[in-house]
């Protein structure tokens, strides 16, 4: 009896972070959610964004057993070949069009609007952006620091003023967010996942923004915001108590939250 080929090796890039901590990528905590939730064995690597193709993480080598590799971009477009490559199960395969259409519509939104918002107090706001970088920039020689510090601030407001959402007041930006929360926590109101019962992909996109706001405390407002929230904390407690269950703090959090 002939035995089926071993499945691929994929190695797995991202942002360097501490085991028990949500990812500071939203992009990157999507991904690993995916590969944990389809049970794809993957291999961790830290990596920065100018090693990657499209100098941005996360990206995944796949390796073959007969020698050929695959390097693959983009979270949205990695998760794509591992379905199409059978590597990973489809977890949407039994949603109708309708509700394809549903999850790629709240993934451009959530992923979009309430992350660039999130993103925004992150990067943009002095106060989050000093104990951010500070945090960073830890381990970088002091002499290096400010300049580091300096580049880094330069290419955020750059970017975020290219995208878009850096033209915008800070009180603008929160009433963004907070309209994009309003919206999550009233489709996800008496749902375990997004579609029901079942966990699918725009799980993993929802998940990795949200964790991240209430495992990093770089975005105190929205920190806050989601966190009176108990439907979005429960969903993100649900997730993390079956796929990450090293994330203890995100499994403590209770007390604080009231649902509005």
């Amino acid at each position: 009896m002939s035995s089926s080929p071993p499945d691929p090796k994929v190695l797995f890039y991202a942002f360097q972070k501490t085991p028990d901590i949500p990812s500071l990528s939203p992009f990157c905590q999507k991904l690993e959610t995916f590969l944990r939730s389809t049970k794809v064995p993957y291999e961790f690597h830290s990596a920065l964004p100018k090693q990657a193709p499209k100098s941005k993480l996360p990206y995944v080598q796949v390796k073959r057993d007969d020698g050929t590799s695959e390097t693959v971009a983009d979270s949205h477009f990695i998760i794509r070949y591992l379905i199409e490559n059978n590597i990973a199960l489809d977890p949407d395969a039994k949603l109708s069009e309708l509700q394809k259409a549903e999850s790629t519509a709240w993934q451009a939104y959530v992923e979009g609007t309430l992350n660039q918002t999130m993103a925004y107090e992150r990067w943009l706001v002095p106060a989050n952006f000093d104990a951010l970088t500070a945090e960073i920039l830890e381990g970088v020689p002091r002499l290096l620091r400010p300049f580091i510090k300096w580049s880094l601030g330069r290419q955020m407001h750059s970017m975020f003023w290219a995208i878009g959402i850096g033209r915008y007041s800070f009180e603008e930006v929160k009433v963004l967010g907070q309209e994009a929360i309003d919206a999550l926590t009233a489709r996800l109101d008496g749902k375990i996942y997004f579609h029901g019962g079942k966990f699918t992909t725009i799980d993993a996109s929802l998940y990795g923004v949200l964790v991240n706001v209430l495992g990093n405390r770089s975005s105190p407002h929205f920190y806050a915001a989601v966190l009176e929230k108990t439907i979005l904390v429960a969903y993100v407690q649900r997730i993390t108590a079956t796929l990450f269950p090293e994330y203890e703090k995100i499994l403590k959090i209770e007390g604080e939250a009231s649902q509005k």
